[in-house]
């Protein structure tokens, strides 16, 4: 059994290391070779080298990066997804640039996230809604009905 002082400077090694993992993936999206291929397989490994955590645990990434690079390779519209909504937690100028070379340039990029019959949302997306209610709102507490075109029935779930 380990003191919660080391389980979370793992988590901190985890963080710094899955940091450099989507750098190495947005790297390669930008200019794909064999050899940013190898730095982003290096970099998972890294990752799921480091063992427990306060929060964390095991990942898996090594065993999902050769599935992403194809993703990316064939310009699928989740993988990049995925590539730029993690980049901007870290580096929201960056995850721009490479929303531009994206098959989504011309979205707005959110993530969903279901548990329970409850959605959360989080990204560039969730963002500019919650930027749009509060412009026009304000900051009150107060419930406020949200009417989408109806084009938003027709959003893209990846």
């Amino acid at each position: 059994m380990s003191d919660a002082l080391s389980d979370l400077a793992r988590d901190q090694q985890r963080a710094e290391a899955s940091r450099e993992m989507w750098q190495a993936f947005g790297a390669f999206a930008e200019a794909p070779s064999a050899e940013r291929k190898l730095s982003i397989l290096e970099a998972a490994k890294a990752v799921d080298s480091i063992n427990g955590g306060y929060w964390g645990g095991r990942t898996s990434h090594e065993s999902k990066a050769p599935h992403r690079i194809e993703g990316i390779e064939r310009g699928d519209s989740g993988t990049w997804g995925l590539l730029i909504l993690r980049i901007a937690e870290f580096d929201p100028e960056y995850a721009e640039r490479l929303q531009k070379k994206s098959p989504l340039k011309e979205m707005l990029v959110g993530a969903a996230e279901v548990r329970e019959g409850e959605v959360r949302f989080e990204g560039p997306a969730a963002i500019a809604l919650g930027r749009s209610i509060l412009q026009q709102v304000g900051k009150a507490k107060r419930s406020v009905i949200i009417a989408l075109p109806k084009s938003a029935s027709q959003i893209k779930v990846l």
